[in-house]
């Protein structure tokens, strides 16, 4: 089982089906076309690829402890490294493969991963690609949600008014962790940010991650517009975000100015959101619907951990619980989805209204779970029946997890030919050469070169 967020090709659930021959596939979904994303196929592709290479880069997990303030600054110093090379080595490779549509990546950049802070700060990294048309492009991508605080970033759910967004966008509220982490990040990245759009006449950004990543690409794209929009008049801000949570808390329609109206309409004309096969994680926090539609499932499936779940929370807690999933229905979607209902089916664009009618029987389709609700009226037929049957998750719990973080890596062409070695481990082609950071010591070891730049 891959860490929440990070689903292989090869190794995820839908990556391990067969075909009409019994053979097992790798999953790979095509990028989709700019009539569907505004963006070219490869800046899309690019995206996917920076999205996961970023998340692969991670040196923690939610369950495991944090490594960065055992480390000492050399220890942490030689990750970054790994990281660093890593990602520009497989964006170079992705850029010099036959067809990829792109023609140059350019030198001046940003890695930041925050350092001993990498725990509580999600890393983001920035990348100057030109296409064939001779259109430039900086990527600006944050690594999705990977450690405990990353978590708790995902539910400080308040919604705030931001400073920096009010003049430009009056009344439009921001989830709070989501701003915190944008508005570190420019504020310490920023200036050098705009630097480089000048220097390399660049004529797009493009704002991306996976998850909490994505959701503080929506936050920095409505950031870039409020502040660089007047300053550079000639560039176009997009968001192209994987997976991500809702970030804005929206006031009812009969109270949003005109200014806010027009910066919805922008915002939806230009901000993109993949979302995969019923994945709950975008319709956190505002589609309670949907979420208590999932919660309801798990516990049809186990019921004795339902009963157990009502007792101890009682109804005041569980009348608190409806009051929080209610009150959060005004955070929305200020773009548009690119939804997969289906793993190998073509892709739906919609509205954030429409996107809300998505149910999660239709996503489910025929998907069979170990823990069934189905009321068996024999003794032991439920038993007999599950021993003949295959069954594609345990439970439901088996099923959010496996589906959360498919397309980054399903998207990008650089995850096509993936291989594995070991229990949990895997070397791609742009990975052949590296060692995993945390086999560094402080005395140092010899890592593969730095081609990027040089």
């Amino acid at each position: 089982m891959n860490e929440f967020g990070r689903n292989y090709p090869a190794q995820n659930h839908w990556g391990n089906l067969k075909d009409a021959a019994g053979k097992v596939y790798s999953l790979q979904v095509q990028a989709p076309g700019i009539e569907i994303t505004g963006l070219d196929k490869s800046i899309t592709e690019m995206c996917a690829t920076m999205s996961a290479v970023l998340e692969d880069g991670a040196s923690d997990s939610i369950l495991a402890p944090t490594v960065e303030a055992s480390q000492t600054k050399e220890q942490r110093q030689k990750a970054k490294e790994y990281n660093e090379t890593a990602l520009y080595n497989t964006i170079q490779t992705q850029v010099e493969k036959p067809g990829s549509g792109l023609q140059l990546l350019k030198h001046d950049h940003i890695f930041d991963d925050h350092g001993e802070l990498k725990f509580a700060l999600a890393p983001m990294a920035t990348a100057i690609v030109q296409t064939n048309s001779g259109e430039v492009t900086m990527i600006v991508g944050w690594r999705g949600s990977v450690t405990a605080v990353d978590w708790l970033q995902d539910f400080a759910e308040a919604p705030i008014i931001s400073k920096t967004l009010n003049e430009y966008a009056p009344g439009l509220r921001v989830h709070a962790g989501m701003a915190a982490l944008v508005e570190n990040d420019m504020t310490t990245n920023g200036k050098t940010i705009l630097k480089h759009i000048k220097d390399n006449n660049v004529t797009q950004v493009v704002f991306t991650g996976h998850s909490l990543g994505g959701g503080n690409a929506y936050v920095a794209h409505v950031y870039a517009l409020a502040t660089w929009g007047q300053i550079l008049p000639t560039v176009t801000f997009r968001a192209l975000a994987f997976e991500a949570p809702t970030a804005f808390y929206l006031p009812d329609e009969g109270e949003r100015t005109d200014e806010l109206k027009k910066v919805l309409k922008t915002l939806e004309e230009n901000s993109r959101n993949f979302v995969f096969c019923g994945d709950v994680v975008p319709r956190l926090v505002g589609n309670g619907t949907y979420v208590k539609d999932v919660l309801n499932k798990l516990g049809m499936q186990h019921h004795e951990i339902a009963s157990f779940a009502k007792q101890l929370a009682g109804p005041n807690v569980a009348a608190k619980i409806n009051d929080l999933v209610n009150n959060m229905g005004k955070y929305d979607h200020c773009s548009q989805l690119i939804y997969y209902e289906k793993a190998e089916g073509e892709p739906e664009l919609l509205s954030a209204i429409d996107f809300k009618k998505k149910t999660l029987k239709a996503a489910l389709g025929n998907i069979k779970f170990k823990y069934s609700e189905a009321k068996v009226p024999f003794f032991g037929l439920n038993t007999a029946l599950k021993a003949l049957q295959g069954f594609d998750f345990e439970d439901m719990a088996g099923y959010v997890g496996a589906v959360h973080g498919v397309l980054p890596y399903a998207m990008s062409p650089v995850y096509e030919n993936l291989k594995y070695t070991g229990e949990n481990g895997h070397v791609s082609p742009m990975y052949k050469d590296l060692k995993d950071p945390l086999e560094y010591t402080a005395e140092g070891e010899t890592i593969a070169e730095y081609k990027y730049g040089k």
